[in-house]
């Protein structure tokens, strides 16, 4: 390998080690003061994104543990939160009595879609301030971002479904 190509290699070693420092970092700080920017109904993020994901079908408690990343009491207490909202419903399984399964009901929905309209104005309000080469360049990297979910996904790094709330 001649120098130059040496150089270009560890050009772009390091400028794939910086990306992989700052990206989780940057996402994590842009979602948690998006986050802070939308009023949720008085639900928490985490109960808005278990009802997204119930918006896919219903699930077990088991299953939400699995599928959320949570502990099982955790999940427990979110549904339980959600139901006495009336955001769902524990409806066992025809099946398998022994079996519930946790069923999102149309208040839930109208809730998911009220922080999605939410979330989207907040972005929207951001993204008119920005010029078109940025929006482009924005757009680029959120497809990218996109690949790169979908390659975690393939990988076993877990369903997290695309839920927007």
């Amino acid at each position: 390998m001649s120098g130059r190509s040496a150089q270009l290699v560890r050009s772009r070693k390091a400028a794939v080690e910086r990306l992989a420092d700052v990206l989780p970092k940057h996402a994590a700080l842009f979602v948690r003061l998006l986050r802070q920017q939308v009023p949720l109904d008085g639900a928490s993020t985490t109960t808005l994104h278990m009802l997204a994901r119930l918006e896919e079908r219903p699930f077990r408690i088991g299953e939400l543990v699995e599928s959320e990343g949570l502990a099982q009491p955790t999940v427990t207490l979110l549904v339980a939160e959600a139901e006495a909202r009336g955001w769902v419903n524990r409806v066992r399984d025809a099946a398998d009595r022994r079996v519930v399964n946790v069923h999102i009901t149309g208040d839930g929905r109208q809730t998911i879609e009220r922080g999605r309209e939410r979330f989207q104005a907040v972005l929207a309000d951001l993204l008119a301030d920005l010029s078109d080469d940025d929006l482009a360049r924005l757009r680029d990297a959120t497809e990218t971002l996109g690949a790169l979910a979908e390659a975690l996904q393939e990988r076993g790094g877990g369903e997290t479904g695309a839920h927007g709330a």
